[in-house]
């Protein structure tokens, strides 16, 4: 209904959450984007990963997503941290 918020679990652990096949992950990401007309991650520790139904197919799907506080001050703090660094520069994360 207009104006609910829906909190899932932690879907990772799901064999279509992971899988190397497009084939797989769509079907999960479709049913997911169904639910709602936005994406918001949080999860910045897993947002590098391209393999996944959740933080790269709900926003194919949707069209569109975006990052939360956390993500959002975690990217500031990096940039922060490595934008006045002096070049060349290697930063382990």
């Amino acid at each position: 209904e207009p104006g609910q918020v829906l909190l899932l679990e932690n879907l990772r652990f799901y064999s279509d959450e992971n899988s190397r096949k497009e084939s797989e992950r769509l079907p999960m990401a479709q049913k997911i984007a169904s639910y709602g007309d936005y994406f918001v991650s949080d999860a910045f520790g897993t947002s590098h990963r391209k393999n996944s139904a959740t933080m790269v197919g709900i926003p194919a799907v949707i069209g569109h997503g975006c990052c939360g506080y956390l993500m959002q001050k975690e990217i500031m703090a990096y940039s922060k941290l490595l934008g006045g660094a002096p070049r060349p520069m290697v930063a382990i994360v």
